[in-house]
């Protein structure tokens, strides 16, 4: 039998993975939310003290382990075309910007962070696809990122739940999805082989610059689970990585106070913020 934790002990490994991803943890969800996601997991393992517990997951050196109280602890419950009103402003209005100033050799990069399990990423290729005019004359590459391993195994795979897919209309589902069992599609292999996905801390500044620049970064409803200083590190983060001009697409609960760096954008009754 393995570990009981008690609330100051499930406290302390919260605030171990807040420090290690940058999420806040909300006290009002300890009991209810957070113990409940830990303590099958920590019982399961073979610790009987819980300072040993600890000192692996703050010095990192049991890598996995840290990698699975992340993957039990975030949450990645998402879907297609979710808040497709920003798809729209990204083929509407985006492209069109950014094209202005691309040879036809240069390719429009996207970024998806965090990715989750990937449904932003085949969204966004979607609606490209679905547009067809810039998607033939530029090459495209997308990108999802996310801290979570389990969510971009998920993404690689791309089979998905009737939940997952229950915006799409019949024709888009029979166009791009394969149904793989019961209440399961797949994204179809032509897709999945265009998309990419990697396993990367959003916060690790270095990690990130090394992915290039982009044009766009869509990175909907993380921030509002970071501090002031996490968020204010996130979006140094993506400030480097855009390109001058580029877009940034938050979710439509999240707002960003930078305007040294960032301009507010309407369009269409929809705002984004574009690179200074």
């Amino acid at each position: 039998m393995g570990l009981k934790l008690s609330d100051d002990e499930v406290k302390r490994i919260l605030n171990v993975l807040s420090d290690k991803t940058g999420i806040v943890f909300e006290e009002r969800k300890m009991a209810e939310v957070y113990k409940h996601k830990l303590e099958d997991f920590i019982a399961s393992l073979p610790y009987r003290d819980f300072n040993k517990l600890i000192l692996d997951i703050t010095t990192g050196r049991n890598k996995k382990l840290l990698e699975e109280l992340v993957n039990r602890i975030t949450v990645n419950e998402t879907y297609f075309f979710r808040e497709s009103y920003q798809f729209e402003v990204l083929v509407d209005y985006c492209i069109p910007e950014i094209v202005k100033s691309k040879s036809g050799s240069e390719p429009i990069r996207i970024l998806s962070a965090p990715c989750s399990t990937g449904e932003e990423v085949y969204s966004i290729m979607i609606y490209l696809l679905e547009e067809g005019s810039y998607i033939n004359r530029y090459d495209f590459m997308i990108l999802g990122v996310d801290i979570d391993v389990k969510a971009i195994e998920r993404a690689k795979k791309g089979i998905y739940s009737e939940r997952s897919v229950h915006k799409l209309s019949r024709d888009l589902l029979e166009k791009y999805f394969q149904k793989v069992g019961k209440g399961q599609y797949q994204v179809k292999r032509f897709l999945r082989e265009g998309a990419n996905f990697l396993v990367v801390n959003i916060l690790d500044k270095e990690k990130m610059l090394e992915l290039g620049k982009f044009d766009v970064i869509f990175s909907r409803n993380m921030l509002i689970y970071f501090d002031a200083q996490n968020k204010a590190k996130a979006i140094d983060i993506f400030y480097e990585l855009l390109n001058p001009g580029g877009f940034l697409f938050l979710g439509h609960a999240e707002t960003l106070n930078a305007p040294d760096k960032f301009e507010l954008v309407k369009y269409d009754n929809n705002f984004i913020y574009r690179r200074r």
